[in-house]
């Protein structure tokens, strides 16, 4: 901590901020941990006082320390500060947080409705914080840990305290180093002891204190110094220059004779050097990738090594280098490219270091690598690019001219080359009708798609051939974004455009017609486009605004010009230039092309990083956006189903609503053609798996128009409004919203339907808004138990899924778990198990069976379907997700004797065991229930015991998870009370019974009447009682009986008070505590002075409530307790005072005989104390009475 911290001092003078580097977050993060787990592991080191206390400025506030559950008793409050109850030697506050000023800040608040920012001043408080122990420390930063910015607090008390060991230690400490600091103190203190005498040794543990605190402090500096080694061992920075010359030194060993050389061949895989150096593609660049070298050994296969700034490492030979992800840590990097061969090569390994295969490298590197053959190849591809780019301009300059040259192209035959089926939501519209074409009629108009929806660019005509004038001027509604690009003030007739009605329509009918077929069919054009393989030139750079730019596509005489250089070899894929080629179409704004292009964009793989990149680069989803307000209805669907394709990318998603699409796909919900407002919903399906597209959809009204589409008649709609609602329903307020539009009832019609295809999602509906108690309590009422059962005997697999989810959710109310059972859902959930093919569906059945065990009967019938076999026999090799539900199950079928036994022979407990060791927290608490369960049966005790389960148990106390300290406490109860010298192994365990008796400092219910149950098991031994009551014991079990957990406050008893009791169980949670409580209170009396100890801690009277609770069980541990309390006279005052005998007097008249006997014992005790009072008091009386006779008869006999 000091040279660690310290060591930044430099910085932070001239800075006064610390960096954001990996290795200083590593840093912070152990200091964190270490101040926090200080006062745990040290309790006496973390209260010694600091000489200077740590202040900074800090972001907590008093409503940060009153939400504490323990602020009443630890704080004191005032308007202006927080003090801590707890003080120095000095008299101050071991934590005193102060306000120094109230501000007026302008906070913005930026609202989703409106676009404009309000400005309002608020009152700001501002607060310092001062701190005198490392317990004081360790509190805070809990309390900034539960408000989300520990790692803040951890960085401003470090900016603001730099020098931490001149606070902690002294100055005298600041001017030495950490060797001189130990020795000078362990001198002092030598010196300290030799002249102090026995009496007089506070100063000597005051010394002692400082000094155990140096060695942890030195401890933990040299803890932080290795890990800060280690990071910057691990940092292996590589550029191209040191790949360049390694590699060359590789090349010099390389060549085909196996005699002289240690590698075939090695070499790039890619030719294009940009920039900065790197070959990898710039998408592999940003994650660190430089290049990619392919080596060829002689006695391993082919691979590529990856060449990053952090490391090599390798990939299968012939793989796509875009595959891999750099940035996974569990690849080995390794710091050279020869250390990384060695390992794949024991040939190059053996050979790498000896002269003979070195001595050839000069002939070697004379070879040429280009061959005759290599050149004839590049020639013909060459030519081949020609030839397409050729037919490429002749597609474009037909599709936006629609010039019959002579020879004519062949027509798109009338049935479809390879027609696509229709996507489920989409419904094939009707064709449209031919129609003649007018004379001079063969030629369309080109006009220019905007690249917004709000500014329009005006579009240039095509100046091959003029077409006749016409006097009328029809886009489509009047304001479409494909306008007419002629001069705006000339006076001549606008020219008809492609959109005009059908009477004046210019285009060739018959060449199109089975184009619209087959756009609305889903069809593939890509085998009658053919693009040419498009390369940038030298220095040629991607515009990123390309978007912005204009919507011509380039002209002629580019293309050839480009077509005519010579062009080196691209690295990127072929797909990326097909892609920008075809958006050029796209964009030309004419509509025959534009419905071209969105055919064969269909035909790419838009899921691709290179396709996505190029529609990003070159602006096309702002261009798809805007066919969506065309207004055109092929367009429309058309960009549509492309939009669809491409949102399976988070990035792409995240643009298409930064762009504001959309709004635009919601209000194509509502639209009257079902085909269009089927795939809009199918769209916004894929979009809204982020949060604000889901908020987004709200907004708008797209969940009333989702559930508007289940409403329909047809399949296809109903599907694609459950797809939609499906996304929507991860959301809470979604939830509600689709409940207040009436979906539960609709979803419950459609439940009943026969079509996977909708039932798939309306069950994933179901199971996403099962989470909701009201949600379940309507999936109930309507009756849809019985169907999301039947489901469960699907062939498919996901619906599988989806129902064993909705059951797993729905089931924690205890009347779905009896559904499930009366409908015969056990024996299909068993019979999944075997058959399950994937990791999902394993981990939703055995969810299913976990919640659905719960139920006595249910386990019986899973231990019939020898459900309990199947998943001990599935507690090794699986996943962490599926060990949770398996042992969940498990835990549950423990309950039963026989399950027990089948789970022991089974051989499940050796896996149980293990698990102990793990780190799941989960898992953790499921495991622990098991092994807590399974110790009620003494064979699977004398397993468990073999395998040292006791031990892992007894580690799992120290567990930061509460439910892990309760169940491992409740795991221990039935061990130590069958195994053999289990008192024995208890004081075995290092800091055991410490460890113990501390949990009775927790703040969890739970975890108390555990830890009750577990010293009343230990306090059986006479020994182990005595070291508990060394510990202090008894004064900790005094302060819970007056805690809010367990005291009763009197009260005037209602009818409704009374609740009925469940069997075999507690009334509350509170009247566990309190019968653990008194057990423990009533064993611990067996140790000598316990009792007395017990009434100078008041415990007696809060005790005495305990008798009002209205479990039997309570009130009888509570009369044992008395009872033992009771030998002791001023106990039995204490409860005599508090009226114990009138309560006592009717527990007597019940008809439990341990109760009545216990508390007549009770009351003969606090009788006989009575009467030995009595007559003490009768005695008194006599000798008086008799020396005031003595007194009286020598007065006679003198005055005789």
């Amino acid at each position: 901590m000091g040279a660690s911290v310290s060591a930044r001092a430099d910085d932070l003078e001239r800075n006064k901020k610390l960096d954001f580097s990996p290795r200083t977050t590593e840093l912070l993060d152990d200091l964190i941990a270490f101040v926090q787990n200080f006062s745990a592991e040290y309790p006496r080191e973390a209260k010694v006082p600091f000489d200077r206390p740590f202040q900074w400025r800090t972001k907590l506030t008093d409503m940060h320390f009153e939400k504490q559950a323990d602020c009443n008793e630890r704080f004191n409050f005032s308007e202006s500060s927080i003090t801590s109850k707890m003080k120095t030697a000095g008299g101050d506050p071991c934590i005193l947080l102060s306000k120094v000023e109230d501000i007026m800040m302008r906070i913005k608040l930026r609202h989703y409705k409106k676009a404009f920012r309000d400005n309002t001043l608020h009152m700001v408080s501002v607060y310092d914080i001062q701190c005198w122990t490392f317990d004081s420390l360790g509190y805070v930063l809990k309390v900034a840990a539960a408000a989300g910015f520990a790692s803040d607090e951890a960085r401003a008390c470090v900016e603001a305290n730099p020098d931490p060991i001149t606070n902690i230690l002294g100055k005298g400490f600041a001017t030495m180093g950490h060797g001189s600091a130990l020795l000078a103190t362990h001198e002092r203190l030598q010196r300290e002891r030799a002249r102090t005498d026995a009496n007089q040794s506070g100063e000597v543990e005051q010394l002692d204190d400082k000094f155990r605190l140096t060695l942890l402090l030195n401890s933990l500096d040299i803890k932080l110094l290795k890990s800060s080694v280690q990071t910057l061992g691990r940092q292996v920075r590589i550029n191209p220059e040191l790949i360049d010359r390694e590699l060359e030194l590789i090349k010099m060993y390389t060549g085909e004779s196996r005699t002289v050389s240690c590698l075939a061949a090695a070499q790039y895989t890619e030719d294009y050097i940009f920039q900065n150096g790197c070959r990898a593609p710039p998408w592999q660049q940003t994650k660190g990738d430089i290049c990619y070298i392919s080596i060829k050994p002689f006695d391993a296969p082919e691979f590529i090594i990856v060449a990053n700034i952090a490391g090599f490492f390798s990939i299968p030979g012939g793989s796509s280098c875009a595959d891999h992800d750099s940035a996974d840590e569990s690849i080995v990097k390794h710091p050279t490219m020869i250390a990384l061969i060695k390992t794949m090569s024991s040939y190059f390994d053996a050979n790498i270091g000896k002269e003979e295969f070195s001595k050839g490298y000069q002939k070697r590197l004379m070879e040429t690598v280009e061959e005759d053959s290599g050149k004839k190849g590049l020639a013909r591809a060459q030519e081949k690019s020609d030839l397409r780019q050729r037919h490429l301009r002749y597609l474009i300059r037909k599709a936006t001219t629609n010039i019959l040259v002579d020879p004519p192209p062949p027509k798109f035959p009338d049935k479809p080359l390879k027609t696509a089926t229709l996507d489920p939501g989409v419904i094939s519209p009707p064709h449209p009708s031919p129609t003649s074409t007018r004379p001079g009629g063969n030629k369309g108009k080109k006009v220019t798609t905007a690249t917004s929806v709000d500014a329009r660019k005006p579009a240039t005509t095509s100046s091959r051939r003029k077409p006749p004038p016409t006097g009328d001027k029809s886009p489509v509604n009047g304001s479409s974004p494909y306008l007419d690009g002629g001069d705006i003030g000339r006076e001549e007739t606008p020219q008809p455009t492609m959109f005009s009605p059908p009477g004046q329509q210019l285009y060739n009918e018959d060449a199109f017609e089975a184009l619209h077929r087959r756009i609305m069919a889903g069809g593939s054009l890509r085998g009658s486009l053919v693009f040419s393989r498009s390369r940038p030139r030298p220095g040629y750079e991607i515009d990123l605004d390309a978007d912005e730019a204009s919507g011509e596509s380039s002209s002629d005489e580019e293309e050839e010009a480009d077509v005519g250089e010579k062009e080196d070899l691209s690295e990127m894929p072929a797909d990326y230039w097909d892609m920008q080629e075809m958006l050029k179409v796209l964009k030309s704004g004419n509509k025959s092309a534009t419905l071209i292009s969105l055919c064969a964009m269909r035909d790419f793989s838009l899921t691709s990083e290179a396709c996505q990149m190029a529609v990003v680069e070159l602006g096309g989803v702002t261009v798809l956006l805007n066919l969506l307000a065309s207004g055109d209805r092929e367009c429309t669907i058309g960009s549509l189903m492309v939009l669809k394709q491409l949102a399976s990318s988070r990035a792409m998603r995240q643009r298409i609503v930064d762009l504001k699409g959309l709004p635009l796909m919601v209000s194509l919900m509502s639209n009257d053609d079902k085909a269009m407002a089927a795939l809009a919903a199918e769209t916004v399906s894929h979009i809204a798996w982020f949060t604000r597209a889901r908020r987004i959809v709200r907004h708008y009204g797209g969940i009333c128009k989702l559930v508007r589409l289940l409403e329909e008649e047809d399949e296809n709609m109903n599907r694609a409004g459950a797809v939609g609602l499906w996304s929507c329903s991860i959301s809470t307020k979604n939830k509600s919203a689709i409940l207040n539009a009436g979906a539960i009832q609709l979803l419950g019609r459609h439940l009943k339907s026969e079509h996977q295809q909708l039932l798939i999602p309306v069950i994933g509906i179901l199971q996403e808004c099962a989470s909701q108690k009201r949600f379940r309590a309507l999936i109930r009422a309507e009756g849809m138990i019985p169907d999301i059962v039947s489901h469960l005997n699907s062939s498919n697999q996901e619906l599988q899924r989806l129902a064993c989810n909705a059951i797993f959710r729905c089931a924690e109310d205890e009347e779905v778990r009896q559904l499930v059972r009366k409908y015969d859902g056990i024996a299909p959930l068993t019979a999944i198990i075997p058959h399950a093919s994937t990791v999902e569906l394993l981990t939703a059945v055995t969810g299913a069976i976990w919640i659905c065990a719960r139920d006595d009967e249910n386990t019986v019938l899973f231990r019939k379907n020898k459900a309990v076999d199947q998943l001990v026999a599935l507690l090794t090799n699986q996943p962490e997700a599926v060990l949770v539900n398996i042992v969940g199950a498990l835990s549950e079928f423990a309950k039963d004797a026989d399950s027990r036994t089948i789970i022991r022979k089974a051989g499940g407990i050796v896996p149980l065991v293990q698990m102990l060791t793990g780190t799941n927290v989960m898992l953790l608490i499921n495991v622990t229930l098991a092994v807590s369960r399974l110790g009620e049966d003494l064979d699977c005790i004398t397993a468990i015991d073999k395998l040292d389960g006791i031990r892992f148990l007894w580690s799992l106390l120290k567990s930061q998870n509460e439910l892990v300290k309760a169940n491992s406490l409740k795991a221990l109860c039935p061990l130590l009370e069958n195994v053999k010298e289990a008192a024995r192994m208890i004081r075995s365990f290092v800091g055991g019974l410490e460890l113990v008796i501390n949990l009775l400092k927790s703040d969890n219910i739970h975890v108390l009447s555990s830890v009750c149950k577990l010293i009343t098991r230990i306090a059986i031994d006479e020994e182990n009682l005595a070291v508990m009551t060394d510990h202090g014991v008894v004064p900790l079990l005094a302060n819970l009986t007056s805690s809010h957990y367990a005291y009763i406050k009197p009260k005037k008893e209602m009818p409704w008070d009374v609740k009925p009791r469940v069997p075999g169980k507690f009334l509350s949670d509170q009247d566990e505590l309190r019968y653990r409580l008194a057990e423990a209170i009533a064993r611990c009396c067996n140790w000598d002075q316990n009792r007395v100890t017990f009434g100078q801690c008041r415990a007696v009277s809060p005790l005495v409530t305990f008798l009002d609770s209205k479990d039997k069980h309570v009130q009888q541990a509570t009369c044992v307790a008395l009872y033992h309390l009771s030998r002791d006279g001023n106990n039995s005052i204490a409860m005599h005072q508090k009226d114990v005998v009138q309560r006592l007097l009717k527990l007597i008249g019940g008809g439990d005989v341990v109760l009545q006997d216990f508390a007549a014992g009770c009351i003969r005790n606090i009788r006989l104390l009575a009467v030995a009072n009595e007559q003490s008091d009768m005695e008194k009386a006599r000798l008086q009475r008799s020396s005031r006779k003595s007194s009286n008869g020598a007065l006679v006999s003198a005055s005789t």
